[in-house]
């Protein structure tokens, strides 16, 4: 056999291709599928890399109960005749120093080594290990032959190893490097240089490949006789397809931060481990996050540190391994569980007062506390723990404890008790725990005002104002007239504020009118404190008669002012008049006189405006709030001025313009100007209209002949009265139709190619979109030839629109009017104010003998639907022959 030591360990390297990585044999494509499955039928796959020119020696490491064509699970089929009549392959066995061609119907022998070659495609072969009946493994043995033979080992692993090649009898076991070629070749004349020979003890074989074993005569036998899985399989065959990791333990040393560490009896090629929360950490080495550690007794630790990003409880799971010989572990079934705190877990504070003056202050925590500190922030603080501190501690259940401590405030008030800082027994500190509370220590009663009102009759209305709840009182006016007790068994009614004090409030009959001082004689509160003192009083005075009211009068005094008075026989507190045209009075409307025996009150008004000014005494009520008005009624009339309140200028028909004025009295002469002209008079050039509501209406139309804008101005009116008004100061501009032609003209007269230019303007009423435009010629449509206008002889331009593009230009069917199609719509609401028209119409025809182009020219605007939204017309001089 030729070939060198380096080409014959290539043949290790490129002999095969199994799932698993067999990692011992380093071959980069070795390993083995279903590794895992306990109860299942060990089973390897094979695979050889499609290479005519290159022969594979393979075989199976243990009994077997497969054909080739068994084995062979994914390529041509194998040709028993000539190699290179299929893609498959041929299969050779060696025997006596002789080669034999097999086919797919020659059974597999254990331990036997075949060659394949010629496979010009990927051929792929299962192995599957033969078990007995109880699912143990049969024994597989080889007889040797004396020289010469090629097998294949019982395991991976050191040539040497005594478990590598077994003979029951025979001189020793050589496998030898280099030796002869077999006399007979497999296949072509292809030198046999890839079969597997290896030198010395030292090296590594493949259970799976092809060797030549130099010997004497013997059985060879397999080692792998025990087991009924393909864990036992593996292990018999020494294969490693396990990730050997051992432990996971999760860390917290800093902060938030988790160190994971996982120890491993193998270098890991990855890892991934996770907490549950969107945390996870992967990969070894530079490009990932777990450093890697050889250790000297020959395991790995790998570590890696991540921020958690909160406190909380961490369960770390390994969530995958793999190893550097490709195995991969998903399920490793490694975690480890940790701790994070890294806060003060206080969650409230209270602050009771059960005691005369003292303040008891509890805090609650979900952790156990070594220090805490309070204060009210008037010198009182409690802080410590313990026998040594003012706090006491009490363990609850849940892992939850309470801290309480009490002091004497020293003094009635409100206090708020703040938790300035609290640590816990993991020596975290807070020194802004943000609990507080508030508290009010009441040891005296707390009234602050009575007030005593005559509100109805002869009644006295006694009211109490507390800054707290009350159990009882007692008031009294010197009179033999007293109240006392609170709800339903005393005199006085008991109010709940929103702002937590009390209203305590009993009214009681005087009997007579005079002044009373009513006298808060004693009070007691809920907390049992009682005040026989509480130097509280108020007077009142009852008044139950009327005053006399007389002389209620409205008088026009002088222009538009209009004075109200009225006179009574006491002094009046509260005065209300309203009217049908001035604001409503009040007391501070009045001046006051007094002549000794009554009083006279006047009101002033400057209106500023003509009218009817009526009033009604409503109120004239004495201190007492007796009413002496009973809705005594005046009125005074003023007018100085025409009342004339709108013009308006409508145009709703044709070119006439309606023009409206508003008044808010009868007028009897006005006068307005529209373009030029004047309308005047009442019945004459206004109607009139009596609204029934002491308003009047005044219309009169004027005919404008032309499109355009007018503006109608009230130039005078009058009144009934004889009031004249020459600056009325009212007018309106109105807009007739939407558009307006300012000239149309023919440029010659007397042309067979003549043009009309038609200029105008877009009113400001204008609105819609112009689609199509239609040139009527009305009374010379018979004087000018139209048939040869197309659409390149019009131009037409509206605002800023620029030339707008012409879609078609037909004669209309009158014959007298061309139909213009616009070529995109023009929004006229947004052309601008009164924008121009320039629309020019060429190749006319004005030569027909007498023609006369002096006549009525149109333009009429419309949208896509036809609908027209503007037109005018203009007269044009005659330019024609005569």
């Amino acid at each position: 056999m030729s070939g060198s030591q380096s080409s014959t360990r290539r043949l290790v390297s490129v002999l095969m291709s199994v799932v698993m990585v067999l990692s011992v044999i380093g071959m980069g494509g070795a390993g083995l599928a279903g590794a895992q499955e306990t109860d299942a039928q060990p089973t390897y796959e094979l695979q050889f890399d499609g290479n005519s020119d290159t022969p594979y020696a393979f075989g199976v490491p243990g009994p077997t109960d497969q054909t080739f064509g068994d084995l062979i699970i994914e390529t041509g089929e194998l040709d028993a005749q000539q190699v290179d009549d299929t893609a498959g392959g041929t299969i050779y066995e060696l025997e006596n120093g002789e080669w034999t061609q097999l086919t797919d119907e020659d059974n597999v022998d254990g331990l036997q080594a075949y060659v394949l070659t010629g496979n010009d495609d990927t051929v792929q072969a299962q192995v599957k290990i033969a078990q007995d009946d109880e699912g143990q493994f049969r024994t597989a043995s080889l007889s040797l032959d004396a020289g010469t033979n090629l097998v294949t080992p019982t395991a991976q692993g050191d040539v040497g190893d005594s478990l590598t090649f077994q003979i029951s009898d025979g001189s020793a076991t050589q496998v030898q490097n280099p030796y002869a070629e077999p006399s007979v070749s497999p296949g072509t004349e292809t030198q046999f240089s890839q079969v597997g020979i290896v030198d010395d003890s030292g090296e590594e074989v493949n259970p799976f490949a092809g060797y030549f074993l130099i010997s004497d005569s013997g059985q060879y036998t397999s080692t792998i006789n025990t087991g009924n899985n393909q864990v036992a399989a593996d292990d018999g065959l020494n294969i490693d397809a396990t990730v050997e990791t051992t432990s996971l333990t999760a860390t917290n040393d800093n902060d938030q931060k988790i160190t994971v560490t996982v120890e491993a009896n193998e270098q890991l090629s990855d890892l991934t481990a996770s907490d549950g929360s969107d945390n996870a950490v992967s990969g070894v080495g530079e490009d990932g996050d777990f450093s890697e550690t050889a250790n000297d007794d020959g395991t790995y630790t790998y570590e890696a540190t991540y921020d958690a990003g909160a406190d909380g409880e961490y369960t770390v799971s390994l969530d995958s391994a793999s190893d550097t010989n490709e195995n991969t572990d998903n399920e490793p079934g490694l975690s480890n569980s940790v701790s994070i705190d890294t806060t003060v877990e206080t969650t409230s504070l209270t602050a009771t007062n059960d005691n005369a003056q003292e303040i008891t202050v509890t805090v609650e925590a979900d952790e156990q506390l070594s220090d805490l500190s309070a204060s009210d922030g008037s010198d009182n603080a409690v802080s410590g723990v313990g026998d040594s501190g003012d706090f006491s501690e009490t363990a609850n259940d849940g892992g939850m404890y309470t801290y309480e401590a009490t002091y004497d405030a020293g003094a009635d008030g409100e206090y708020t008790v703040t938790l300035d800082s609290a640590s816990d027994t993991n020596e975290n500190t807070d020194n802004e725990p943000g609990l507080d509370d508030t508290v009010s220590i009441d040891t005296t009663v707390e009234t602050t005002s009575l007030t005593a009102t005559n509100n109805n009759a002869q009644e006295i209305t006694v009211t109490v104002e507390a800054d707290e709840q009350l159990s009882d009182l007692t008031a009294s006016d010197g009179s033999d007239n007293a109240v006392s007790g609170v709800g339903d068994s005393g005199d006085f009614t008991e109010t709940a504020n929103d702002d937590d004090t009390y209203t305590y409030e009993a009214t009681y009959d005087a009997g007579a009118d005079g002044d009373y001082t009513v006298t808060l004689d004693s009070v007691s509160d809920t907390n049992s404190n009682t005040d026989d003192s509480p130097e509280l009083d108020d007077t009142v005075s009852i008044d139950t008669t009327a005053p006399e009211i007389s002389a209620f009068s409205v008088d026009n005094t002088e222009g538009q002012t209009v004075e109200v008075s009225f006179d009574s026989n006491e002094e009046v507190d509260m005065i209300s008049v309203t009217g049908d045209r001035n604001a409503p009075l009040d007391q501070s409307d009045f001046d006051e006189n007094s002549d000794g025996d009554g009083f006279t009150y006047t009101a002033t008004l400057s209106e500023g405006t003509d009218g009817t000014f009526g009033a009604t005494l409503d109120t004239a009520e004495d201190a007492a709030g007796n009413d002496g008005a009973s809705d005594q009624i005046d009125s005074a009339t003023v007018d100085t001025m025409v009342e004339t309140t709108s013009l308006t200028a409508t145009n709703d028909n044709g070119q006439e313009i309606t023009v409206t004025v508003e008044a808010d009295e009868q007028l009897s002469d006005l006068s307005a100007t529209v373009d030029g002209t004047t309308l005047s008079g009442v019945g004459t050039g206004f109607s009139e209209t009596d609204n029934n509501d002491g308003t009047y209406t005044y219309e009169a139309t004027y005919d404008a002949g032309a499109n355009g804008e007018y503006t109608v101005t009230l130039d005078s009116a009058s009144d009934t009265n004889d009031n004249t008004d020459d600056s009325p100061g009212l007018d309106d501009t109105v807009t007739v139709g939407t558009i307006a032609l300012n000239s149309a003209e023919f440029s010659d007269g007397n042309s067979e190619s003549d043009t009309i230019s038609i200029l105008g303007s877009v009113l400001n009423t204008a609105g819609g979109v112009a689609n199509s435009i239609t040139v009527g010629f009305g009374n010379i449509a018979g004087n000018v030839g139209l048939g040869n206008v197309e659409a390149g002889n019009v131009a037409v331009q509206i605002g800023n629109s620029g030339n707008i593009g012409i879609g078609n230009v037909e004669v209309g069917n009158d014959g007298e009017s061309l139909d213009i199609t616009l070529g995109e719509g023009v929004d006229l609401g947004n052309v601008g104010n009164s924008p121009d028209i320039d629309i020019t119409v060429g190749n006319i025809d004005t030569t027909e003998t007498d023609t006369d182009t002096g006549g009525d020219v149109s333009v009429e605007i419309k949208d896509e639907d036809g609908n027209t939204i503007g037109e005018d017309s203009i007269t044009v001089g005659n330019q024609g022959q005569n």
